[in-house]
């Protein structure tokens, strides 16, 4: 046992796999155990770390956690405050203030929600030496915290099929994860530089099938899940706990897929029980990246409504166009990405639609201006082709019940993105002030957005 980092190693010389798993309910003392998994068919390890009060129950009785019991390990690092994050997170600040956004990778989207905290935890692990924003496979690139998120997606899928909450994505967890794991990439320990509990593995794929070996949730879940039900408890099923802890309210995830990371990846999960001001869905995360991604726009939870948020409803986008003045409405996330890309700015939610409903809405487009138009009138869609408006068939739909009326503006002025349509009564009526031909309802809505 190797009590100078206060865990243990179980000998295995033909194992090419490990996990380990670090839980902390944000008290004094910690205690952690590493448990190599005996997996003679993975190139992949995986570790797991947990603290006394979190999991006495769980290690009522066993020999390892009782071996273990007076032996207290302090975190080695106090929490960090605001004021000393704003010290490492100032030249990135002066930066983004100075018009650079996607460059800046995670601390730039951190920064363009307001979220100082987490962008300054990742800064002072740059600062520290754990990882850079320029590092080819660095935990900070946005395109590794996209792909991140498939981990937390994959964690709430098996919660849910154990009757469990969903578990939300945080900001400042995030950060943690992306520092910590790439503090443990390249070994295998827990740095407990922050008060979290932790899960990492090294060498599996996320994007690999569960049940396939290669996945972590395959040594995370399956295998300890299996123990589990066989009789097993204490720090062989450690990894397990975590993901099947009801207390756990948010999360965090990172992957480094730097040359220097053990088996060439490095996947860290981060669990804590306390509150937070900003959580999002992973679905809701991965859309706000990609488009900051894109456009350098940082965007809130409330300003993205994802499809798998409104079941069988349809979320209409609103896009601005800030050359013609036009405004666009689709309810498809790759036709927003894509005019994103293109220049476009993403003004969040107009409004909810049905899937489905005996009203279609019409889209048109109009090669001459290059802006679109929409209508149920199936007389002004012909009177349009007629003009030589192209039919791009049904957009989506009206609403039946016919609650929340969505209103029409003309611009009587512009010769492209002549119309508006809005379900807010207060911009409908601010657009007839300055000028603008108010035409009444043009369908309805099933719900507001946000």
């Amino acid at each position: 046992m190797d009590l100078k980092h206060g865990w243990f190693r179980r000998s295995a010389a033909t194992v090419m796999a490990a996990v380990i798993a670090f839980s902390s309910p944000l008290a004094a003392n910690a205690r952690e155990w590493n448990d190599q998994s005996q997996q003679t068919a993975v190139s992949a390890t995986v570790e797991t770390y947990m603290t006394e009060d979190s999991v006495m129950n769980e290690f009522e009785g066993d020999e390892a956690f009782e071996e273990d019991n007076d032996t207290e390990i302090q975190f080695e690092s106090a929490p960090v405050s605001n004021a000393q994050l704003e010290q490492y997170l100032a030249p990135y600040r002066a930066r983004f203030n100075n018009g650079e956004r996607a460059s800046l990778q995670i601390i730039g989207y951190f920064l363009s929600i307001k979220q100082d905290r987490a962008a300054g935890i990742v800064a002072k692990g740059i600062a520290d030496g754990y990882l850079s924003l320029d590092e080819a496979g660095s935990a900070a690139n946005i395109d590794n915290v996209i792909k991140s998120l498939d981990v937390i997606s994959q964690c709430n899928a098996l919660r849910k099929e154990e009757g469990l909450s969903q578990l939300m994505a945080d900001p400042e967890m995030m950060a943690i994860a992306i520092v910590q794991t790439s503090c443990s990439r390249g070994e295998v320990f827990h740095s407990k530089l922050y008060d979290v509990s932790e899960n990492l593995a090294w060498g599996y794929q996320p994007s690999s099938p569960l049940y396939s070996g290669r996945n972590p949730f395959d040594a995370w879940y399956v295998n300890e899940k299996q123990i589990h039900e066989a009789g097993g408890n204490g720090i062989e099923i450690a990894h397990y706990l975590h993901i099947v802890d009801p207390g756990y309210a948010k999360t965090g995830a990172a992957i480094v897929t730097a040359n220097d990371a053990m088996y060439n990846i490095a996947i860290g999960q981060t669990f804590s029980y306390e509150p937070s001001s900003m959580l999002f869905l992973p679905e809701e995360m991965r859309c706000a990246l990609e488009i900051f991604q894109d456009s350098g726009q940082g965007l809130t939870p409330e300003q993205i409504v994802t499809p798998e948020e409104s079941g069988n409803q349809n979320t209409m986008f609103r896009m601005y166009n800030p050359n013609s003045g036009e405004h666009f409405y689709t309810n498809n996330s790759l036709e927003r990405n894509q005019l994103v890309h293109c220049g476009w700015k993403y003004e969040g939610c107009g409004w909810i639609a049905p899937s489905k409903s005996n009203t279609p809405v019409y889209r048109l487009y109009n090669p001459n201006a290059g802006d679109h138009h929409y209508t149920t009138s199936k007389g002004e869609r012909d009177s349009l082709v007629k003009a030589g408006w192209k039919d791009e068939g049904i957009g989506w739909y009206s609403a039946d019940d016919k609650r929340v009326p969505v209103y029409r503006q003309y611009n009587p002025n512009a010769k492209a993105g002549s119309h508006n349509f809005t379900p807010d009564e207060k911009e409908h009526n601010a657009l007839g002030k300055y000028g603008w031909k108010l035409e009444g309802t043009a369908w309805y809505a099933s719900a507001l957005g946000q």
